[in-house]
């Protein structure tokens, strides 16, 4: 090799070597090509636990009511519609483009009966007060009821101040809610938008007014503040593989100790229990649940109680660290 060709590639090293650390980024996105997560619609979005701490990318949730335009609050958010079609259609929210309405809310009965247009097709939605509003019944109930059972809905008689309810409403070009009557008309309303090829858990379809709710998602819902974890060494527990792991962790003043819960993947549920005797010791100690094997995917804080008797988590390990000795404990 000749001076003049060493000069050559000696000129060439740091471009070479550009390039070759730009193709080390470029090859594994070549590898695997970058697919957006999952996102729950639907009924799915009260099962899928474990996609809550995910990015959901394609979808924009709404807020919306009745509230004064003119940007007051004149009458309390109370009347103000968007337009009116005729005395019984009287307008609180148009929207188009492909979505699910998640909630709304409404100030007692007011509004009854309600039109849920879905893709141009009107439903009629009541309470069961409409027929008499200045009579309210006792134990009042959304109707068609099947399509709006509790615990998905719950009325004044329940809440002492509103309607309530979170039946999902999906549509595919357009959604509108119009008032049958306009004393009192207060609304307030969550819906999800969603960009074409986004990444659902299952296909958007017409709400069809005659399907009722999933009822594995009303059982859930039913168990809420009850133990969903079944007991290790029970029928149930054993059927889904649960079991228990004891041991003793000590968590020095200053410090941080790590419990793993091997048996717990990214889909699986630990349950962190503390003697009754020893949970005013835990008062000063912190701690945080953790999915997968590193805290950058999803980590979870929490902070103990003397009333707190578990600690329940999809999580893989649970790291504790106390932040002084509470008095007269060891």
């Amino acid at each position: 090799m000749n001076r003049r060709e060493s000069l050559r590639l000696l000129a060439n090293l740091p471009a070479a070597a550009t390039a070759a650390r730009i193709e080390s980024f470029r090859l594994p996105w070549r590898r695997t090509p970058a697919v957006p997560p999952v996102i729950p619609v639907g009924l799915d979005a009260y099962l899928m636990w474990e996609r809550w701490p995910y990015q959901r990318i394609g979808a924009r949730a709404y807020m919306r009511s009745t509230y004064d335009r003119a940007g007051g609050n004149e009458g309390a958010d109370a009347s103000h519609f968007l337009y009116q079609l005729a005395d019984d259609f009287n307008v609180t929210l148009d929207v188009e483009g492909q979505g699910v309405l998640y909630f709304a809310r409404y100030n007692h009965w007011h509004g009854s009966p309600w039109h849920y247009v879905v893709d141009g097709t009107d439903h009629l939605v009541q309470e069961s007060s409409s027929a008499d509003p200045t009579n309210p019944v006792p134990g009042s109930v959304f109707m068609p009821e099947q399509l709006f059972p509790r615990p998905l809905t719950w009325t004044w008689d329940v809440t002492k101040g509103a309607d309530l309810q979170w039946v999902p409403i999906p549509f595919e070009r357009s959604f509108r809610m119009a008032y049958s009557r306009t004393r009192y008309g207060t609304g307030y309303y969550i819906y999800h938008l969603y960009v074409a090829g986004a990444n659902l858990s299952r296909p958007i379809r017409a709400w069809d007014g005659k399907t009722p709710p999933d009822r594995d998602v009303l059982a859930l819902i039913e168990r809420a503040g009850s133990d969903l974890v079944p007991r290790p060494g029970s029928e149930e527990g054993r059927a889904k593989g649960v079991r228990q792991e004891d041991g003793v962790a000590s968590v020095p003043p200053i410090q941080r100790s790590r419990i793993p819960a091997s048996g717990c993947g990214s889909r699986g549920t630990g349950a962190l229990l503390l003697p009754s005797m020893r949970r005013s010791r835990c008062s000063t100690a912190r701690g945080r649940s953790t999915i997968g094997t590193d805290a950058s995917i999803w980590s979870r804080p929490f902070r103990f109680t003397s009333a707190m008797r578990r600690i329940v988590s999809t999580s893989r390990a649970f790291s504790l660290c106390r932040s002084s000795v509470p008095r007269g404990s060891s």
